[in-house]
Order: C-alpha cells, then sequence, then structure tokens
C-alpha cells in the first residue's frame, strides 16, 4: 500500500485513483474515495434549461486539506455488511477498512439519490453473530419429488434430516462455489463425497433400502447442481468501541 503523504498546493500532489482503495485525512478523518468520474460536471433542470455545473469533488477534498497528511484504507475482505443490495444506490453500508497498522468501521450512505455517498469513519468493528448452513428446500424437494417419486410424508422426514445434518457443518468444510450477486454476507458451496455419504447414513434411517439405493444415485448425480447447492450465511452486526 502507497505511504501517506502531506498536501502542500491543492494541485500537488495529484491524488491518484485506486480501485478499492479510500483515501483518508489522517488529522480529520474525513474519508474519500477517489475515481475516474470525479471532474464530471453534474446537471440541474432550472426553468426549463438544463444548467451545466462544473464539479471537481477530488480537488474540492485536496483544498480542505491543505497541509494534512492523507492515507489509505483499504476493505478488509468478508467484513461488510449492506442494508439492501449492493446495486442499489441508497445502500447504507458498514464494512471494515485497515490502514495496515489498525483497522476502522467505515460507514457510507446516501442522502439523495443524486448526491455523492457519504462516508464516515468509526472505532468499531463487524462482529460475526452466527452462520447459517441450508439448503434450498423447496426446489430441492421438487426435485426430489420427480426424481425418485417419494411420497409426500418421506419427502418430510427426509427434509428434516437433511436440513439438519447440513445445518451441522462446518463452513470450512464446504466447497466453495460462488457468491451472492446481492448479498456480500450469503455465499454459496458444494458437499463433499464425504458429506453425500454422511447424509446418505442419517437419510437411512427415515427410509426403507430401495429408496435410500435411489437417494444415494441421486446425490452422486447432481452433487454440483442448483438443488444441492448449500447456502451460507453470516449474521454480522456492528460492533463501536
Amino acid at each position: 500500500m502507497p505511504h501517506p503523504f502531506t498536501v502542500r498546493v491543492v494541485h500537488e500532489p495529484p491524488l491518484p485513483v485506486f480501485p478499492h482503495l479510500f483515501w483518508y485525512c489522517t488529522n480529520c478523518c474525513e474519508v474519500f474515495r477517489a475515481t475516474p468520474f470525479d471532474s464530471i460536471p453534474q446537471y440541474t433542470l432550472h426553468q426549463g434549461t438544463v444548467v451545466e455545473e462544473p464539479c471537481n469533488e477530488r480537488e474540492g477534498f485536496l483544498r480542505r486539506h491543505h497541509g494534512h497528511q492523507l492515507g489509505l484504507l483499504k476493505r478488509i475482505r468478508g467484513k461488510l455488511l449492506s442494508d439492501r443490495p449492493l446495486w442499489d444506490p441508497m445502500r447504507t453500508v458498514y464494512e471494515e477498512v485497515t490502514n495496515s497498522q489498525q483497522s476502522f468501521l467505515l460507514k457510507s450512505w446516501r442522502e439523495d439519490i443524486s448526491a455523492p455517498r457519504r462516508y464516515l469513519l468509526l472505532s468499531g468493528s463487524l462482529v460475526v453473530e452466527g452462520v447459517s448452513i441450508s439448503v434450498e428446500e423447496e426446489l430441492l424437494r421438487s426435485v426430489l419429488r420427480q426424481s425418485c417419486s417419494f411420497a409426500a410424508t418421506t419427502l418430510d422426514r427426509l427434509m428434516g434430516v437433511i436440513q439438519k445434518t447440513v445445518g451441522a457443518l462446518s463452513p470450512d468444510e464446504l466447497t466453495p462455489a460462488h457468491s451472492s450477486e446481492t448479498d456480500p454476507n450469503l455465499c454459496f458451496a458444494y458437499l463433499s463425497d464425504q458429506h453425500l455419504s454422511l447424509l446418505v447414513c442419517r437419510c437411512g434411517q427415515v427410509v426403507s433400502e430401495s429408496e435410500i439405493g435411489r437417494l444415494r444415485c441421486f446425490f452422486l448425480l447432481r452433487q454440483h447442481s442448483e438443488e444441492l447447492t448449500i447456502s451460507v450465511h453470516h449474521q454480522l452486526r456492528p460492533y463501536f468501541t
């Protein structure tokens, strides 16, 4: 990570754009995210006429912190909490960031759809309160019904066993598949051969021998299918110090 520098004049040194990094003033703790669009003018409608208003957010940040020392903050992977999907411009986000020496809690939000995001650097962290692991029950139930012709009562017993078995697994034992595009605390994973053997053993307690044979084939053939993809959801909360 580049070393902090002190702003001497408004235009020198320039403020580089670093994707996924934030500039902050070590004197005032104001945070600014530099982007290639900082100097794009804004447009407003005044008495039926579109008016162009010059804008240079980067220059304004440098002017406000003339003579101050600037540093960089980097996101800590996996430590982000959003009250809305990440594509929603009005989302409020808490995320952990670090300057390589200490970590902070960075809050960002937008008060108006046309306004830039605001940032507030806080003392604190994101605490993991729990992890829930599950299968998509409705989808798996439907596919099992079609593929294995299980009766409704059998499916009820099977789903109870499967959810209980999967819910007791450790997230570290699962094979990562992909992350959610909308929820930063939700990811998806696949079951290993060992997990499938465990499921077959547990399900054998509630179904007959002939049925467990069908179930074993189903698990093996659909190990990486959507219906057997596991959801792993981390519950986070901000902790302020």
